[in-house]
């Protein structure tokens, strides 16, 4: 789970940049909670809702680090989707935003892959995995298809030289 005050401590073996982007969630679920006032129409007591401004829901924090993601802060979403994940490993929407703000191919592939084992129907990451998938397969087919043309017009040129030596054109 998430303990404030653990998070609060640089360690030495935590990354600065990961304890950046821990303080940057923390500062922007703080200024979300504050930001935010309780419609009249909640179900929640005022009593109730006042103790967990503190701490926003799994669904407000998905939607922290939604926006989060979409204004560009791609680390301080990370640690909100990961904190969502940590409480909910079976969540759809926070491994498919983790494919969507991923760095690397491979990281987004796994989220992908992920999200097809929970839900084997979901039409999202199937369409993303095929398309990442064809490209793949696209940027290799073409390489092939260069590397033959080049082999091919050096074996045209090889057999042009083989048979100029041949007929004498060409003497060495």
């Amino acid at each position: 789970g998430y303990n404030r005050k653990e998070d609060a401590v640089w360690k030495p073996d935590r990354p600065a940049r990961d304890h950046l982007a821990i303080c940057a969630a923390r500062f922007y679920i703080t200024i979300q909670v504050r930001t935010q006032r309780p419609s009249r129409e909640s179900s929640v007591p005022v009593e109730q809702s006042s103790k967990q401004s503190n701490q926003p829901n799994r669904e407000e924090l998905l939607n922290m680090a939604i926006r989060s993601a979409r204004d560009g802060n791609t680390e301080s979403a990370r640690v909100m989707l990961r904190r969502v994940l940590s409480e909910d490993r079976r969540n759809e929407r926070a491994m498919l935003w983790m494919a969507q703000i991923a760095s690397t191919q491979a990281e987004r592939r796994k989220w992908l892959e992920r999200v097809l084992e929970i839900n084997p129907d979901n039409a999202k990451a199937r369409t993303t995995l095929n398309r990442m998938t064809y490209k793949r397969t696209s940027r290799e087919n073409r390489t092939l298809l260069i590397f033959g043309m080049v082999a091919g017009v050096l074996v045209v040129l090889l057999v042009v030289v083989l048979l100029a030596v041949a007929t004498g054109t060409i003497r060495f």
